[in-house]
């Protein structure tokens, strides 16, 4: 009796969503509003198939009430028709489910388009991403990311695009540039140059060809209104060191209406011995002590591997300071969570044993697994592995076979004291 009431409950989730899904209303400056029609909600969540599932998908909607993020619950997916071409695989499977409901999305617009951008494998998933177009125009920034199973169907869809287009359907921002390629180029370095202080605009050059963009603040989560933009990317030298940045000039007045950096200097580092004084800061010249010279490379190359292969800023996710202490007269090294500082004891900075330490600082602001039991046990081997992957990838040291997977195993007059073959 109980399994049936649980089936029961299960296959009245999507009633149940359709019975809470209203229309939104979202009035904007130009005093019209958006509506999002529950019909096209309840299309979506017909599709959805989730026999014996005892949770509800996942819905999150934007302010003007449209999808935002679609999420199918734990054993269940959504149905989506099969491309015609074979060829088109999982591409072709994202392209007709949110084009199929495309205003769930707010997207259901003769102008809009999607182009795939890539398609990813992950765990037999298929991870989609749609760039959004406008006109025959790229929308900056605007994507959907559709995972697609490998049976065809489709796990979750999250959603950031343009969905307020009707300046560009009425022409009052007309997809016709006023101004020319080369004027947006001046114009792009007068207006960095006016931004940056002590920057002027003969010290700037053009790296690339401007291309026309669709530019919609809404989409980066910031105020303005939509506009067509010449997209560019400027570079030189600054008072402060390199400049490259990203710029947008309004294809029709020639403001620059943002600009960002491409440069990312967020890497810190801060060398100390035992006692706490300073040896080596960013972009100092080697000291000649060996210990703080390599803590300060390690530490270099682990924050660079996090970066390139995570895109992540350090050990929190927000670029702080990666702090470390060596020389210290004991055969160990360890990472304080409490002063965000790693511990070294004389010869103990290697890459993996670096790459280790720092790693428990990654785990700490994200998993947060404590240090005990089956947590502290799963804590450790994610700083064992992530510590030798770093250790095979930097290029640092005898990474010959029979020293991979050995923990330490360049630690003077010690050698390796763990082995993870």
């Amino acid at each position: 009796m109980k399994r049936a009431v649980r089936m029961s409950v299960a296959a009245g989730w999507a009633a149940i969503a359709l019975m809470v899904v209203t229309s939104a209303v979202s009035v904007t400056a130009s005093g019209q509003s958006l509506s999002a029609d529950p019909a096209d909600f309840g299309n979506v969540l017909r599709a959805m198939k989730a026999a014996g599932a005892t949770e509800p998908p996942l819905i999150h909607k934007t302010e003007e009430g449209f999808l935002r993020f679609l999420g199918a619950p734990r054993g269940g997916s959504f149905e989506a028709r099969q491309p015609v071409q074979n060829s088109d695989g999982a591409a072709g499977v994202a392209k007709n489910f949110t084009g199929d409901h495309a205003g769930a999305f707010g997207v259901a617009n003769v102008q809009v388009s999607f182009a795939t951008l890539s398609v990813q494998q992950h765990l037999g998933q298929s991870i989609v991403r749609l760039d959004q177009s406008y006109g025959g125009l790229p929308v900056f920034g605007a994507q959907m990311i559709v995972t697609v199973n490998a049976n065809g169907t489709v796990a979750n869809v999250m959603s950031d695009v343009l969905y307020d287009t009707r300046s560009l359907d009425s022409g009052a921002v007309s997809l016709t540039a006023t101004i020319d390629a080369a004027t947006a180029i001046i114009k792009a370095k007068t207006g960095l140059a006016a931004l940056l202080d002590g920057v002027s605009s003969s010290a700037l050059t053009a790296e690339n060809e401007p291309t026309l963009t669709v530019f919609s603040p809404s989409v980066l989560g910031l105020d303005g209104t939509t506009a067509l933009t010449w997209r560019l990317i400027l570079a030189g030298d600054g008072p402060d060191g390199p400049i490259r940045r990203e710029a947008f000039v309004d294809a029709h007045s020639g403001a620059l209406i943002n600009s960002y950096s491409l440069i990312y200097d967020a890497l810190d580092r801060l060398i100390m011995d035992s006692a706490g004084n300073t040896l080596r800061t960013e972009g100092d010249p080697p000291t000649g002590n060996r210990d703080a010279d390599l803590a300060y490379d390690f530490l270099g190359d682990t924050y660079d591997y996090f970066w390139e292969q995570q895109q992540r800023d350090s050990f929190d996710g927000f670029g702080g300071q990666l702090r470390a202490l060596v020389g210290f007269p004991f055969a160990n090294a360890f990472w304080d969570g409490f002063s965000m500082t790693m511990s070294f004891g004389v010869g103990f900075v290697t890459d993996d044993v670096t790459a280790h330490e720092l790693t428990h600082g990654v785990t700490e602001f994200t998993a947060n697994l404590i240090f005990q039991g089956w947590s502290g046990a799963i804590n450790e081997s994610m700083s064992d592995t992530w510590g030798e992957i770093i250790d095979f990838t930097n290029g640092a040291g005898d990474d010959t076979p029979q020293n991979r997977w050995l923990i330490g195993e360049e630690i003077p007059g010690i050698g390796a004291f763990r082995n993870m073959k």
